[in-house]
Order: C-alpha cells, then sequence, then structure tokens
C-alpha cells in the first residue's frame, strides 16, 4: 500500500528511494512517519468482517480460498474499481488482482470452503 500512495506524489524523494529497504537509518525512518501514518489511517477505512474459525488448518483453507476466489488474475467476479489506489501499487500481483494480498491470488479456489464457510457464519 506504501509504495501505491508513493504514486500519488505526496511524499519527498527521499520517502520513495527509503521505502520498502531493509536497512534504512533512524533518520530515515523518521521521515517515513508520514508514509506509514497515511498506510494505517487507509487500512482503518477499509471494511472488515471478522469470521471465528475453530481451528489454524481450517482458517488457513477459508483464507487460501476466499482471496483465490476473488482474484482478477483467476478471473475474480468482482471488477476493481477505476480509482482503486492498489492499481498504483509496486507489487504487480496486488495491481492486477484487485486485492492487497498477494498470497494466493494465483490460485484456483476449491468451491467446498464455501459450505465451510457457511458453518462458520452460521456460529456467530
Amino acid at each position: 500500500m506504501g509504495s501505491a500512495l508513493l504514486q500519488t506524489g505526496h511524499w519527498p524523494a527521499e520517502v520513495a528511494e527509503s521505502w520498502g529497504q531493509k536497512k534504512v537509518s533512524p533518520l530515515q525512518r523518521v521521515a517515513e512517519y508520514s508514509l506509514e501514518k497515511a498506510v494505517s489511517d487507509h487500512i482503518a477505512t477499509m471494511p472488515l468482517l471478522w469470521l471465528e474459525v475453530p481451528n489454524r488448518e481450517r482458517r488457513k483453507f477459508i483464507r487460501a480460498n476466499s482471496i483465490a476466489l476473488l482474484s482478477r488474475r483467476t478471473g475474480g467476479i468482482d471488477r476493481t474499481a477505476l480509482g482503486w489506489l492498489g492499481l498504483r501499487a509496486k507489487n504487480e500481483k496486488v495491481a492486477t488482482s484487485g486485492l492487497w494480498n498477494s498470497d494466493h491470488v494465483d490460485d484456483l479456489y476449491d468451491p467446498s470452503f464455501l459450505d465451510d464457510m457457511e458453518a462458520c457464519v452460521k456460529l456467530l
């Protein structure tokens, strides 16, 4: 998300140069603070669905298949909004999948996960 926000041009060049680097100076970290905050603020505006899933393996199965189902890279049915910030992302999988998560965006989904997910929703 940070790389996409950088494309808007609201941050100085030194932030764009250091962003995503593993080793940066404390001074660079201070310079990146406004971008870190913008990322957090953007995430805070996103709707969230909390689904309680009883065990780790089941959570992994539902998560992976949910991502695979929605990914535009494998034919997901939702259109990516023209103004979606992720279209500017440096990560090609993010930009082309329509999702901020790049894991499982090239996977085909197992339709049986929908039954599993429905069972968890009914627990609510």
